[in-house]
């Protein structure tokens, strides 16, 4: 099946050609000066300096500043680079969504769409080199990394794909065009293997649910719609485990089975076998332990960028990431957020990061309560993103990412830029730009 799209008035190429770049092109480091180098040239162009009016995002940029000060006083300023640019990457990409939104102020371009086509660009590569690579037979672990590409954008921008087409009977480019995108989607993340995917869309589409009865855009009796949209959804992930590996779907269920049990820092990790088998668990434990022993000045505002977090057990495929910092090996990030954060800027970090992503929430929260549909929606989606962000910094790297969540964060920069607009309010995404 085709998407044809009117390439005059829709799709922002700016976007889509960095997307396509960044996936598939340069490297993330090259990626990183590149958006610098977009962003300097937007303020040249406007010759001002354009100041994004996004809930929190001021004080938590000073946080990572503070950070990056703390950390040269002890550490190595590469290691505070590094850390820097892991941190400062899912900033650029809020500073472009909000600049985007002025660029193609007077130009009939819709975000929506755009984002679509860039991750429907994505899962159709993955699909096809990931099939042949597994076509032989794979395992838990090559179904991971064959279709990996994106999952986490897509588990977020799916379920609300699914409820704009299916609950709030909205079309994003058509009817059997959304119902292709929602199917292709859904077809990456079960054959990724990802908990956190799978997660992320049912969650997505209770919150798309709530959201969207509280604010009167759906009414009560679509509780059957959305029966229906999960019952298929369980169905097509039936479908799909039949003919996978055994090996690979009963890893899958070993890893739901242990869910809890993985992230419990409370266990004794005696080998490097215990500490592989709840890696998050052993990385939470690590942590807890370092910060413990810090100073009371230290546990509210960390050791600063550039600080390793210990670890005494080191998988196989780490052993030539990990360095040496006091005489201990180390880590420069976690599969969790909160506990980075903690060792780097203590509990002042972990308020801030929560205030920022909050701020956003309840921006979202209010904004449900229009009068306007579009304004409605963004409301909505906004709530979604935030959340998500929100629940999956504790088991992966949300917001301290080399790029990866690109598509979601440009929305929310997006959002907050369209949501400053009063004098939008009552006109929809295409209609506000002509003003």
């Amino acid at each position: 099946m085709q998407i044809k799209i009117n390439t005059k008035t829709e799709i922002m190429w700016i976007v889509v050609a960095l997307y396509l770049l960044k996936r598939y092109v340069i490297e993330v480091e090259m990626f990183f000066l590149l958006m610098a180098g977009v962003l300097a040239i937007y303020t040249l162009r406007k010759q001002a300096i354009s100041i994004p009016k996004i809930p929190g995002l001021w004080i938590y940029v000073a946080l990572l500043g503070f950070m990056c000060v703390l950390g040269t006083i002890n550490h190595p300023i590469s290691l505070v680079e590094r850390d820097a640019f892991y941190e400062f990457y899912p900033v650029l990409y809020l500073f472009f969504g909000y600049y985007i939104f002025d660029y193609y102020r007077n130009h009939d371009k819709s975000i929506w769409k755009t984002v679509c086509l860039c991750l429907f660009i994505s899962t159709v590569v993955c699909l096809i080199r990931g099939v042949a690579e597994v076509s032989v037979g794979a395992n838990f672990g090559m179904f991971r990394d064959a279709f990996s590409a994106e999952v986490q954008n897509i588990s977020v921008i799916a379920p609300i794909l699914m409820c704009r087409t299916f609950l709030y009977k909205e079309e994003t480019f058509s009817k059997s065009k959304d119902l292709f995108l929602c199917l292709a989607w859904g077809a990456q993340m079960l054959l990724n293997l990802s908990r956190v995917a799978i997660v992320n869309v049912f969650a997505g589409i209770i919150i798309m649910f709530l959201c969207g009865t509280i604010s009167g855009k759906i009414k009560t009796k679509n509780y059957f719609r959305v029966f229906v949209m999960v019952a298929v959804l369980v169905a097509m992930g039936g479908l799909i485990f039949s003919v996978m590996p055994k090996d690979a779907t009963d890893r899958l269920a070993e890893k739901i089975e242990n869910t809890f049990t993985e992230i419990n820092a409370k266990k004794t990790y005696g080998t490097s076998g215990d500490a592989q088998t709840d890696w998050r668990g052993y990385e939470i434990q690590c942590a807890q332990n370092q910060w413990s022993k810090y100073s009371t000045m230290e546990q509210i505002f960390g050791k600063g960028n550039g600080t390793l977090i210990s670890i005494h057990y080191v998988p196989e495929a780490w052993k030539d990431t990990v360095e040496i910092q006091n005489q201990k090996l180390g880590v420069t990030i976690l599969h969790n957020t909160y506990y980075t954060y903690l060792i780097k800027g203590g509990v002042l970090s972990i308020l801030i990061l929560l205030y920022f992503i909050g701020a956003n929430l309840i921006r979202g929260v209010r904004r449900i309560k229009s009068q306007d549909k579009e304004t409605i929606f963004w409301g909505i989606v906004l709530i979604a993103i935030s959340l998500a962000i929100l629940t999956n910094a504790y088991v992966v790297r949300t917001m301290i990412s080399k790029g990866s969540e690109m598509m979601i964060i440009i929305l929310v920069g997006w959002i907050n830029a369209r949501l400053n607009e009063p004098r939008n309010i009552g006109k929809t995404e295409v209609e506000m730009r002509e003003v």
